[in-house]
């Protein structure tokens, strides 16, 4: 799958460079399988996780092509987030 070759690439250029993304790793391999024992018994959940990683994937790919810091990478992340909810939170006010 492009998009794991991506992430772990990124992953290992960028997250295990540095204490902290290795803390973030340990904390991802910890949590992430009980997580995804419960997404993968709920369709809807499937569905939302694959489409709201589409930016965590974009994110990556531009940093790895063009070698950006990755905090600028979370800068933009947090950012696209930010966005995300608040256009939600507006769509659902009207």
């Amino acid at each position: 799958e492009p998009h794991v070759k991506v992430l772990s690439n990124f992953r290992n250029s960028y997250l295990l460079t540095h204490r902290a993304g290795k803390a973030f790793v340990r904390l991802y391999y910890i949590y992430s399988p009980p997580i995804a024992d419960f997404i993968v018994k709920h369709h809807i959940l499937i569905e939302l996780v694959h489409w709201s990683l589409l930016p965590v994937f974009g994110l990556s790919w531009i940093t790895l092509q063009v070698c950006a810091a990755p905090f600028l990478t979370l800068i933009l992340l947090m950012y696209t987030g930010l966005v995300y909810v608040a256009t939600k939170r507006r769509k659902y006010r009207h």
